[in-house]
């Protein structure tokens, strides 16, 4: 069963949402609170008789009416407070608000540029090399695969490939050279045989 939401009784001229405002806001059992910004009304902070404390901005689309007229009103999350901060979720509103106003839904644009930054992260680009090119041309590709996923991915999980930058390969590549050769002389010296070359230590990886 879905809670009953009260509006905060609040002067509208006076009363800003801030964190001691915030600390003092409690919900009745099975209700919910809705405090509106008096900085950007459209700006919400909903308070759950559990404590929890979410952000949404509410929006029309221009254009998106009947007549060309705004559409209907509609409602989009913003995240938790405190992780969002008050200005931040400010912000977060006023940029929503400004696309609803060119005429674009910003949920929807926001759930598209999500889909964009996920196809571009480093994990969906390895994948893609894989299947689309190492299984075509390379016959040890579950190799490559296998370097990929114990070396690299782990470490840049989630990061767009268009942020990673030259040094960040060097700094790697140095990293895991440094991890192989220690695991060769570790192996090396559980046989009774320590190596002082390390001409052929990236064996290790």
């Amino acid at each position: 069963m879905e809670a009953t939401t009260t509006a905060v009784e609040h002067d509208a001229k006076r009363d800003t949402i801030t964190d001691k405002a915030i600390a003092k806001l409690k919900a009745e059992p099975g209700k919910r609170l809705e405090w509106a910004d008096t900085v950007v009304p459209q700006l919400r902070l909903r308070v759950s008789d559990k404590g929890a404390k979410h952000w949404s901005v509410i929006y029309r689309v221009s254009g998106a009416g009947d007549g060309g007229k705004k559409g209907p009103m509609r409602r989009m999350s913003l995240g938790d407070y405190p992780r969002v901060t008050i200005a931040k979720a400010r912000d977060a509103a006023r940029d929503a608000l400004d696309v609803a106003e060119k005429g674009f839904n910003p949920a929807v644009q926001r759930k598209t540029e999500a889909i964009a930054r996920n196809e571009r992260t480093f994990e969906a680009v390895a994948e893609r090399f894989i299947d689309e090119y190492a299984k075509e041309e390379q016959k040890e590709w579950k190799s490559t695969k296998a370097y990929l996923d114990t070396y690299v991915v782990p470490h840049w999980r989630g990061r767009p490939v268009d942020e990673i930058k030259r040094s960040d390969v060097n700094a790697l590549l140095v990293k895991v050279r440094a991890q192989a050769i220690e695991r060769a002389r570790e192996r090396a010296k559980k046989a009774g045989k320590p190596r002082t070359d390390e001409r052929h230590e990236l064996s290790g990886l």
